[in-house]
């Protein structure tokens, strides 16, 4: 199994599309904060991809009230990145709805972009699959994607978080397996879901971790 460091995986996003989606973790006022941590670390990388708008779920919400939040948040602001919140602007009348308000004021935003211009988003959980995990269920990356005509490149960061909805599951056990390895890689490392041991279409890739707490 071909192990890749978060920068890769973001730099390989970059060169498959212009839309690159990243989840965290995070549950009322908890969240794994290495899902934040990372998204700090890789916002060099994206701005080297050529990153200058970075669209955020729950800008202005209770998250914003996080220093981890805070701190990627203001990292992006130094390198002169526009921030742009694209959270359901009313109350949604179910998740579906959220959804689908999501997208399209993410289709919005990325209509405003110049041309050929990148975009990085940062949203929660499953956001960003890219099929239908539940039947009923359409995620925003999959609406984006039906209403841009743009396929995002999706990386999942949660598949090993604690309480999560993977949660001691195969990743889980396989991260374990890999402990030593991603030790070698800082702790937090992944992998194309085409080399993947593991059927998940959802999304492109995933990342590993030994740091899954949700606290």
């Amino acid at each position: 199994m071909n192990l890749r460091t978060p920068e890769e995986l973001l730099a390989i996003g970059f060169s498959r599309s212009r839309v690159v989606m990243m989840n965290e973790a995070h549950h009322v006022m908890k969240r794994c904060l290495r899902t934040r941590e990372i998204g700090l670390r890789l916002l060099p990388a994206a701005h080297a991809a050529g990153v200058r708008h970075f669209a955020i779920e729950a800008l202005y919400s209770h998250y914003f009230t996080q220093p981890d939040m805070q701190r990627l948040v203001d990292g992006a602001e130094e390198l002169g990145w526009k921030v742009i919140p694209y959270e359901a602007r009313r109350s949604p009348t179910d998740t579906n709805d959220r959804e689908e308000q999501q997208a399209h004021n993410l289709l919005e935003a990325f209509a405003a972009l110049p041309q050929d211009s990148p975009l990085l988003v940062w949203c929660g959980w499953g956001h960003l699959y890219k099929q239908h995990l539940l039947s009923d269920w359409r995620p925003m990356a999959s609406r984006f994607w039906e209403l841009s005509g743009v396929e995002p490149f999706s990386i999942d960061q949660t598949v090993t978080v604690e309480a999560g909805p993977n949660w001691n599951g195969p990743w889980h056990q396989l991260a374990r397996s890999q402990t030593w390895r991603l030790q070698a890689l800082g702790g937090t490392a992944g992998f194309l879901v085409a080399d993947s041991p593991i059927p998940w279409p959802y999304v492109d890739a995933v990342l590993l971790s030994t740091e899954n707490a949700l606290e």
